[in-house]
C-alpha cells in the first residue's frame, strides 16, 4: 500500500519553488561557459534587478529546449545569451526560434571583445511573418534598460483579454462555434464556490503562489504581507482596484484558462465574484440602456481576429468606465485631437477603444457593478464585469486620425440558458460527489489535464486520515486518472483499494461502489479482458437499477460502457440496438452535446464499421468528433481516438490522403496530451508510418 500514500519531499517555501503561473514576461538567461565569474555575477545581478518577470537559468541548448517544450502558451519569452558572440551559432538561434513563445533573442558579449559591435540589431529571423530581433549588447545597463522597456510594454498590454476558439493562439472565443468549452470553464467556478474557498488552506495556497511570482520585488512582498494581515471579503473590490501585485497576478491567472491555476487563487476570485453579484446592477437600477468604455492595448494579430457578429467572452474580470475620457487616458489620448502612441495599423501593438452597450432588459443575466464607491481609485468611475461575461461585437472601425480602433460591443445572455443546464447538472452531481473531488475529476475527464489531476488528488490524499470518508473516492479518482494515462497496473491497484474501503460503507454508498466496479471493468476492457469487464459492468448495472431513479445521468455513461464491451465481444446487433435507446436517453436527460452523447456516437461508428456499413460508420464518427470538440475541446484524447478510427476506415477505402489527415490529427493530440510511454501514442505513430508507406506506393 506504500504507493497509495506517497509523500512529497517538496517544500512549500516559495523561495525554493518557481511559480506555476508563468504567463507574463520570462527571461531565459543562457550562460556561456567562457565567462569569468565577476562578469557572470554582474550580468546575473542586472537581470535580477528587473521587476515583474520570471527568470530561468540554463547553460546548454538541451536544458533550454526542455524548458521551452513545457513553457505555457501565454509566456512572453526573451532569451539572453550571456557569452562570446563567436560561440553562438545561427543554427543555435534558428533551433530556438521554432518555439512561438520566444519574442526576442539578445546577446550580451564579453566586455573585452574587440570585434563586438555596438548595440545594434543582428540579422532578422522570421517566424509567421514576425521578426525575432537578435540584438547585441556590450554592457549590462543598456541590456537592462531594453528588457525593462519590454517588460513594461507586456504588462501594459491586454493580451488574451478575450478568448478565441479555432485559433492556435487563443485570445477571443467565438462562442457560437463552441459553447461547450466556455461553459465548462464557467462550471469550474460553480464547483469552487461550493468548496471551502475561504479557508486558511485556500488563503495559504494563494499567498504561496503570489510570493513565488513576486520573489524578486521587496515592495510586492511587503504588500502581500499587508494583504495577509488586513484582507477581508468585504474589501475585495478595493484590493482588486488597488495598484499592486493582486490585479496583475489575478488577471494573469484567469487568462491562462487553466482550472488548476484558478484553484490556487480561489480564495480571492470567489470573494470578488460574490461581491460583484451582491452589487450588480438590476433592471430597477438601469431602466435605460447604458454605455461604458474601456481603453486597451492589444497585439495586432488579436485585433485582426475580431469580427463583427462574433459572440465573445471575457477571460477575466473586465474593467470599464462610465466616462469616455477615462478610457481614452488609458490609451494615451488626453483630448479629442490627440493620437495614440501607435504609428499606424501595422504596429505590433494596437490601441483599442471599446464602447460597451448594456441593456439589462435584453440581457438580464449580465453581472456588472458600479464599484467606484469601493474602489481604490474612485475618480475612474469604474464599472466591473464579472468573469466570463459575453458580448456581441457590433462594429469595428479604425480611426486614421487618432490611430485607434473603435470597437462597439453589446452585452449578451445568449450563453445563459446552456450555462444554466450545465450548472444544474454539476449541482446534481454534488449529491454523490463532494465538490473538491468533482473538481479534480473534471480536471482529468473534461480538461484532460492528467498530470495536473494526478498531483491534485495525491495532494488531497496526503491531507486525509486513514479513516477519512473521502479516502475511497480519492483512490477511485486516482484509478481513473492512471487508467486515462495508460498506466493500468497502477489503476487496478488504486481501484481495488477503493473497492475494499467502500465495501465497508454498503449499502449506503451503493452508487459509488457501482462506479468503482465500472471503472475497474473499463481497465479490463482496455487491456483486452472483455469477459471480466462485462461481468463487472453487469454487477454495477444491478446496483444502479436497485438504487437510482430511471432517469439518472449515470445510466447514460454506463449504457455506453455495456455497448462497448458487447462490441468487443462481437455482438454487433446487440450493440446497435442498445445504442439506439442509449442515444435517446442521453439526449433527454443530459445537457446538450454532452460527453456521453459523443461517446454513444463513437461506439455507433464502431458497430457500423464491424457490420460493414462504412458510410454510416463515417457519419457517426464525424458527428462524434463535432460533439466532442464543441462540448470539451478539439485536442481531447477522445477526439484522437475517433480520428484514429476514421483514419483506418478511409485507409480501407484506399483514400490515403484523408486517412493521413486524420492519422496526423490523432497523433498530434496524443503527443500533446498523453504520457510518452502511453500505448496509444505508439499506436498512432505506427498508423502514420504504415499510411505513409501505402500512400507512396499508391503514388508510384
Amino acid at each position: 500500500m506504500s504507493q497509495l500514500n506517497r509523500k512529497s519531499n517538496r517544500s512549500d517555501r516559495f523561495s525554493r519553488r518557481p511559480s506555476s503561473l508563468r504567463t507574463g514576461f520570462t527571461i531565459i538567461l543562457y550562460n556561456g561557459s567562457n565567462l569569468e565569474s565577476n562578469e557572470s555575477d554582474k550580468i546575473n545581478n542586472c537581470i535580477r534587478a528587473l521587476d515583474n518577470c520570471y527568470i530561468f537559468h540554463c547553460t546548454n541548448n538541451s536544458k533550454c529546449i526542455k524548458y521551452l517544450k513545457r513553457a505555457q502558451r501565454h509566456e512572453y519569452i526573451v532569451i539572453v545569451f550571456n557569452g562570446s558572440i563567436g560561440l553562438i551559432s545561427p543554427t543555435q538561434i534558428a533551433e530556438l526560434c521554432q518555439y512561438k513563445q520566444i519574442q526576442h533573442i539578445f546577446i550580451i558579449s564579453r566586455m573585452n571583445e574587440q570585434n563586438a559591435s555596438t548595440d545594434t540589431d543582428l540579422s532578422v529571423y522570421t517566424r509567421d511573418e514576425v521578426n525575432i530581433i537578435a540584438g547585441v549588447f556590450r554592457d549590462c545597463e543598456s541590456l537592462g534598460a531594453r528588457l525593462q522597456q519590454l517588460i513594461s510594454e507586456v504588462n501594459e498590454s491586454d493580451d488574451d483579454l478575450f478568448t478565441f476558439v479555432n485559433q492556435s493562439e487563443k485570445a477571443l472565443r467565438n462562442l457560437r462555434d463552441e459553447l461547450g468549452p466556455y461553459i465548462w470553464s464557467q462550471t469550474y467556478r460553480v464547483i469552487l464556490s461550493a468548496m471551502p474557498y475561504s479557508s486558511q488552506d485556500a488563503k495559504r495556497d494563494m499567498l504561496i503562489e503570489c510570493r513565488a511570482c513576486c520573489y524578486l520585488s521587496k515592495h510586492d512582498l511587503k504588500t502581500i504581507d499587508e494583504f495577509r494581515r488586513t484582507y477581508t471579503a468585504t474589501n475585495a473590490i478595493y484590493w482588486y482596484t488597488k495598484s499592486c501585485f493582486l490585479y496583475r497576478i489575478i488577471n494573469r491567472a484567469l487568462r491562462t484558462e487553466d482550472n488548476l491555476v484558478l484553484y490556487k487563487f480561489r480564495f480571492f476570485i470567489i470573494d470578488l465574484c460574490t461581491r460583484l453579484e451582491e452589487k450588480a446592477l438590476t433592471k430597477v437600477d438601469c431602466t435605460q440602456p447604458l454605455s461604458v468604455y474601456r481603453g486597451s492595448k492589444l497585439r495586432r494579430d488579436e485585433v485582426e481576429k475580431l469580427e463583427v457578429g462574433s459572440l465573445v467572452a471575457t477571460n477575466s474580470f473586465f474593467s470599464s468606465s462610465k466616462h469616455l475620457s477615462t478610457a481614452q487616458n488609458f490609451i494615451g489620448i488626453i483630448s479629442n485631437v490627440d493620437t495614440s502612441p501607435s504609428r499606424g495599423r501595422h504596429d505590433r501593438y494596437q490601441y483599442v477603444l471599446f464602447k460597451i452597450d448594456i441593456d439589462l432588459h435584453n440581457s438580464p443575466d449580465i453581472v456588472v457593478a458600479d464599484v467606484s464607491n469601493e474602489s481604490a481609485v474612485p475618480d475612474e468611475n469604474e464599472m466591473l464585469f464579472n468573469l466570463g461575461t459575453t458580448f456581441v461585437i457590433g462594429d469595428i472601425r479604425y480611426d486614421e486620425m487618432q490611430r485607434v480602433w473603435n470597437i462597439r460591443m453589446t452585452s449578451s445572455s445568449e450563453a445563459a440558458k446552456l450555462m444554466q443546464e450545465y450548472r444544474q447538472h454539476v449541482q446534481s452531481r454534488f449529491v454523490e460527489t463532494k465538490p473538491a473531488i468533482l473538481f479534480g475529476h473534471f480536471t482529468s475527464e473534461i480538461s484532460s489535464n492528467y498530470h495536473g489531476a494526478l498531483n491534485y488528488f495525491h495532494r488531497l490524499l496526503r491531507s486525509t486520515s486513514w479513516n477519512d470518508e473521502d479516502r475511497p473516492d480519492i483512490y477511485y479518482c486516482l484509478g481513473r486518472v492512471y487508467r486515462a494515462m495508460g498506466k493500468h497496473e497502477q489503476a487496478i491497484t488504486y481501484l481495488r483499494a477503493a473497492l475494499l474501503l467502500q465495501r465497508r460503507l454498503l449499502p449506503d454508498a451503493g452508487m459509488v461502489y457501482g462506479r468503482m466496479l465500472s471503472c475497474l471493468g473499463s481497465v479490463f476492457c482496455e487491456t483486452g479482458d472483455s469477459l471480466r469487464a462485462k461481468r463487472l459492468y453487469e454487477q454495477a448495472m444491478l446496483i444502479y437499477q436497485g438504487i437510482l431513479p430511471k432517469n439518472h445521468y449515470e445510466f447514460g455513461f454506463h449504457l455506453n460502457r455495456l455497448a462497448n464491451v458487447y462490441w468487443q465481444l462481437g455482438q454487433y446487433e446487440l450493440t446497435s440496438n442498445l445504442l439506439k435507446s442509449t442515444l435517446l436517453f442521453v439526449e433527454n436527460t443530459m445537457p446538450e452535446k454532452s460527453s456521453a452523447h459523443a461517446q454513444t456516437l463513437h461506439i455507433m461508428g464502431l458497430a457500423q464499421r464491424s457490420l460493414n456499413n462504412r458510410k454510416e460508420a463515417i457519419h457517426y464518427f464525424q458527428e462524434s468528433i463535432k460533439v466532442r470538440e464543441s462540448s470539451q475541446a478539439n485536442d481531447h484524447p477522445y477526439v484522437a481516438r475517433t480520428c484514429y478510427e476514421l483514419s483506418e476506415l478511409y485507409a480501407e477505402e484506399n483514400n490515403y490522403s484523408m486517412a493521413l489527415e486524420y492519422a496526423h490529427k490523432s497523433l498530434h493530440i496524443r503527443e500533446l496530451k498523453l504520457p510518452q510511454n502511453h500505448p496509444q501514442r505508439q499506436q498512432s505513430i505506427d498508423l502514420v508510418e504504415r499510411l505513409n508507406h501505402l500512400y507512396h506506393e499508391a503514388e508510384c
